[in-house]
């Protein structure tokens, strides 16, 4: 019996032959000064869509003002455009969709990579976290720094920069995009109270604060239509010192109401690294509470995700796919190994936040030659 992990699932208006899907990874591979991906980033997301699957792109910065890492890319200039135009037809070519995951870091991130401009935030509250990028450590500044208010009136401005980033995207090929709402950046900024102390139409209750993601899903389904829309959401995590005094409400609640305007988005992306520092030992609990609330697709992100637990996930239907992350670096045919049970190469974390080839495009695929007559094809 086929597990139903390697069966097609349908996101948005397309269908994939399996539940494995790639996840946003950043990755560095894109020039400092242009935000231009390099051209061997084509390379990299034509190995992964090898299985015919659906795949996320590293987060892609929606402004020049809105991205926290050196060699991160962005999809606000007609270069960066014409970019990932060649990845995206290798990634067709191959039968794989993809989605570009766009963000806008907000306070994570230092005022000397924008020229001396003051970081924003939802609330002038600053990050314990340090901020992180190759020429801030070199200059010793990686102590996070109090970010500006965004005033009311120039909130509609970073929800146009979502948009023209969206509609971007599509001019460069992708099937659609992911709203980057997770881990502490901009969208989560203005979702979670341990950073939004905000006392107008964007803070305060619950309600207002949900606003920011509301507008900015509704701006961009104007323009592409609900079903080439995803959103990712990290509930319980701390990265990049973010906290919540409610975040069963506080989701329960936005879950409902994208129930009730949105019902056909393409899925939500739950990721949670806090609740499972152990594979086999998760808190599925809190995420599932929430989880139940969302009546449409759902991705789900864990750490250390083994075969056998994404098994289970969809088994137990508290998915219809799950993302992986550092397997896929080091595997470009992960969800063919995963359906054969065959052994997987071994990471090189050292390579993870590196600038060129190694650990990006060099590691190999299975010699499956070897096994004809059992090895089943994605």
């Amino acid at each position: 019996m086929v597990e139903k992990l390697f069966t097609p699932v349908t996101i948005g208006d397309f269908t994939v032959q399996h539940r494995i899907a790639l996840a946003p990874l950043t990755r560095f591979r894109a020039y400092d000064t242009t935000q231009v991906p390099k051209d061997f980033v084509a390379d990299y997301y034509a190995q992964r869509a090898s299985c015919q699957g659906f795949l996320i792109t590293e987060a892609t910065s929606v402004h020049e003002d809105a991205a926290c890492y050196e060699g991160s890319p962005g999809i606000y200039s007609e270069e960066q455009v014409i970019a990932w135009k060649e990845v995206t037809r290798r990634v067709h070519e191959n039968g794989g969709k993809i989605f570009m995951q766009i963000w806008h870091v907000g306070r994570a991130m230092h005022s000397s990579l924008l020229n001396g401009k003051q970081t924003v935030s939802s609330s002038a509250v600053r990050s314990s976290d340090p901020v992180r990028g190759k020429y801030l450590e070199a200059m010793g500044r990686r102590e996070s720094e109090v970010p500006r208010q965004l005033r009311e009136d120039e909130i509609p401005g970073i929800v146009h920069q979502y948009v023209t980033a969206a509609e971007n995207a599509i001019r460069a090929g992708f099937d659609g995009v992911e709203i980057h709402g997770a881990n502490g950046y901009l969208v989560d900024q203005f979702l979670r109270d341990g950073v939004n102390q905000r006392t107008d139409s964007y803070g305060g209750s619950i309600e207002k604060r949900c606003k920011f993601a509301l507008d900015v899903i509704a701006g961009i389904a104007r323009k592409l239509g609900n079903k080439r829309i995803g959103i990712r959401f990290s509930p319980f995590g701390i990265f990049n010192s973010m906290s919540d005094s409610d975040p069963i409400a506080l989701y329960s609640h936005l879950f409902h109401k994208l129930n009730e305007l949105y019902p056909d988005l393409a899925y939500i992306h739950i990721t949670d690294y806090s609740l499972n520092p152990d594979p086999q030992n998760s808190n599925d609990d809190r995420i599932g509470t929430i989880r139940k609330v969302w009546k449409g697709k759902c991705i789900m992100n864990l750490n250390r995700l083994t075969r056998q637990k994404a098994i289970e996930i969809i088994n137990e239907n508290k998915a219809d796919l799950v993302s992986i992350g550092r397997d896929f670096i080091a595997n470009p045919d992960l969800p063919r190994r995963f359906s054969n049970n065959l052994p997987l190469n071994e990471q090189d974390p050292t390579t993870f936040y590196t600038y060129d080839k190694k650990g990006y495009t060099d590691y190999p695929f299975y010699e499956y030659s070897k096994f004809e007559d059992t090895v089943e094809v994605i």
